[in-house]
């Protein structure tokens, strides 16, 4: 007897309530129930959930989950088994409309002409070639729906923005260093730890890559293009910081492009892609504000290729085509952005390149012959209306003079007269302490200390003994006995030297730690009738 297929959860206690799913911008991976006891398969999936929400559930519950407002514009996939594919084709993508890719899962010869509907992915007779199939296909959806387009609106988040471009701006005041790279090469290393063609990717990147390449790795099929703008579309400042070499390599290699590309013409470039819904209707909310695109943002000189990226998508669907008009007027000459066609591996896309927290108005989204148009103005921060947003911050936090770098070093600070500056350092100081304690951090503090007492024997051995033997909770002992931890840091601080004092984070987060528990255990001390100074 046929009975009707269930949806099962990954493990056999399925949890029915889907208020803890807060984002759409996720995957939900859905197996009929031939695979609930396929360990294997399990197991692959749960690997791929690293980066992508995976739960399956029964029918009811399916249909439940996928009519909750934020699951709508997920991308929904299906594994299946032959017994079902009628099921599947002839009455649950009645239901469930949302599913965009559905995947054979079989060992057992089946004619896939059989089935006519482009959703079918392939039939697949082994757990790797489906899981990387799928890998693939959730990949390439991120790439044509989202690549380098997350948008910050910035009028109404003027905090964060500038929050990110105070954090954007110490990252240019770093000096990179061979560490730096090893640290992002081990983290693409281990989110590739299964797929071997990416491995070989990347070890060709660690003994071939220097900077001045960096146009022709970013344009390849490779694994930078989509986890560096994942990255930098995460907020997430301690995956940001790990790319913070590349990053910056490839934006210095965009600003000298541009300076040798000045043109006297206006210009119009475009960008083909898919875009949610809701994005959508944000953005035609929001005609004549600015917005910042959070990370790299490709576009091309030839409207008819944006077309081909922008796809043809249904009208109802959740996802839809967009193509952008993006006009740059001659005067605005700090926009970095480049042609980079010569440079690239794909010629042929003519591609021109804006760099990080690039600006633009909005100045039209209309939806004409089955494709919305969003027609966009470059604009820099000379602009009037950006200036009218960020000046207030500027005012409260000085950039100008704590970016420029001391001649002097500094031994106190008045705080009526630069209240601004103390707090430009308080900003930093709140960005380092949230930056991760890795063992890469270690290593790069260990290293400049070397080469900045390369001349002393007697520092170069207490810098051995450190690396040996240094502990956590030992970081008070260092700093008071005039070690050369305390040279170089006092030195730092008082010079705002930012390369420096972020090179020697990993100490500083010990000191600032143990400092804050004793003054914790001081304060438990007292008596609880004690009268507490307070500033």
């Amino acid at each position: 007897m046929v009975t009707r297929p269930h949806l099962f959860a990954r493990t056999y206690d399925v949890n029915h309530n889907f208020d803890h799913i807060s984002s759409p911008k996720k995957s939900i991976i859905l197996l009929l129930d031939t695979f609930s006891d396929d360990l294997h398969l399990r197991l692959k999936l749960d690997h791929l959930s690293n980066c992508h929400y995976f739960q399956a559930y029964t029918t009811d519950h399916c249909l439940d989950l996928i009519n909750k407002d934020y699951i709508k514009d997920s991308l929904m996939l299906l594994i299946i088994s032959t017994p079902f594919v009628d099921f599947v084709f002839d009455t649950l993508l009645e239901i469930m409309p949302q599913l965009s890719y559905i995947y054979l899962f079989n060992t057992t010869p089946y004619n896939q002409n059989s089935v006519r509907d482009l959703r079918l992915r392939g039939i697949f007779d082994t757990v790797q070639l489906l899981t990387e199939q799928i890998r693939q296909d959730i990949e390439n959806f991120e790439y044509s729906t989202y690549k380098s387009a997350d948008i910050q609106y910035i009028l109404g988040d003027s905090a964060v923005f500038f929050w990110y471009r105070f954090f954007f701006n110490i990252l240019d005041h770093l000096k990179h260093t061979d560490i730096a790279k090893h640290e992002m090469i081990s983290r693409v290393r281990a989110i590739y730890e299964d797929n071997m063609c990416r491995l070989a990717e990347i070890g060709l990147f660690e003994n071939a890559y220097y900077s001045d390449d960096v146009i022709s790795w970013y344009t390849k099929d490779s694994f930078f293009d989509l986890h560096l703008n994942r990255a930098l579309r995460s907020h997430d400042i301690n995956e940001i910081f790990l790319w913070r070499f590349y990053i910056s390599d490839l934006d210095r290699k965009l600003r000298e492009l541009r300076s040798k590309q000045m043109d006297s013409q206006s210009k119009c470039v475009f960008r083909g892609q898919r875009l949610y819904t809701y994005n959508l209707r944000k953005l035609a909310t929001s005609v004549g504000k600015l917005i910042s695109m959070t990370s790299f943002l490709s576009t091309t000189s030839d409207y008819h290729l944006a077309k081909i990226f922008a796809g043809n998508t249904p009208v109802d669907s959740p996802v839809q085509s967009v193509v952008y008009n993006i006009f740059i007027e001659s005067n605005t000459n700090k926009i970095v952005y480049a042609d980079i066609s010569e440079l690239s591996v794909c010629k042929e896309e003519d591609e021109h390149l804006f760099s990080i927290r690039s600006l633009f108005r909005i100045e039209r989204v209309e939806y004409s012959d089955n494709i919305w148009c969003i027609d966009l103005t470059a604009v820099d921060e000379d602009d009037q209306q950006f200036g009218t947003v960020i000046n207030p911050w500027k005012a409260k936090i000085s950039e100008q003079s704590f970016f420029s770098g001391r001649h002097e070093p500094l031994f106190t600070r008045l705080l009526i007269d630069e209240n601004s500056s103390f707090l430009a350092f308080q900003l930093l100081t709140d960005i380092m302490l949230r930056l991760h304690q890795t063992q890469f951090a270690r290593q790069e503090m260990i290293e400049m200390c070397r080469l900045k007492y390369e001349n002393s024997l007697t520092d170069l051995e207490k810098i051995n003994e450190f690396e040996r033997s240094y502990q956590h909770s030992h970081a008070i002992e260092w700093y008071t006995t005039n070690s050369f931890l305390y040279r170089l840091l006092h030195q730092a601080l008082r010079m705002e030297d930012i390369d420096t004092i972020f090179k020697l984070r990993y100490y500083i987060y010990d000191l600032h730690n143990q400092l804050a528990q004793l003054y914790t255990s001081y304060l438990d001390s007292l008596p609880s009738d004690q009268p507490i100074l307070t500033l």
